[in-house]
């Protein structure tokens, strides 16, 4: 599976032996950009001083610099409550 996601919208291309299954290939509308308002939207929640010129280029730069994707989301949350 090869999945492209762009600023507006993801791509899941399915691949078998090679070759690309074009009868299944699907988009969705969930991408890099939603990602950013939702850094956005999390740090305007935490009242983030954060000057409000900058709060669009901050998010985006958290989300390129600490997001990533989780294999096993169960496994992450676990991950971070043993931490505390």
């Amino acid at each position: 599976m090869v999945i492209d996601s762009g600023d507006g919208v993801t791509h899941v291309f399915p691949v078998c032996d090679g070759a690309v299954i074009a009868s299944c290939v699907k988009h969705i509308p969930l991408a890099g950009r939603d990602i950013t308002k939702y850094f956005l939207e999390a740090m305007k929640e935490r009242k983030e001083p954060i000057p409000t010129a900058d709060q669009m280029d901050v998010a985006r730069t958290c989300k390129e610099k600490y997001g990533y994707v989780a294999k096993d989301l169960g496994k992450e949350f676990k991950k971070y409550d043993e931490k505390k």
